[in-house]
């Protein structure tokens, strides 16, 4: 039997909080660096930091 998925998954709600630090950093990034902002930069820089928990990430994304 698969697990549940949609709104009776608990692991949705954790999802939907990593997505919204991964954006929000990214606008943090984006507002930070204006025209000097690359996407493709900012995205292979986040992701060679590995694996973190969600707290990590926030702290991360929200750093200059």
């Amino acid at each position: 039997m698969s697990p549940p998925r949609g709104r009776g998954d608990p692991k949705e709600g954790w999802a939907l909080l990593g997505e919204r630090a991964w954006l929000d950093g990214r606008e943090a990034a984006r507002h930070r660096l204006g025209a000097d902002f690359d996407l493709r930069a900012w995205h292979t820089g986040v992701l060679a930091q590995g694996s973190l928990g969600l707290a990590d990430l926030a702290a991360r994304l929200a750093r200059p």
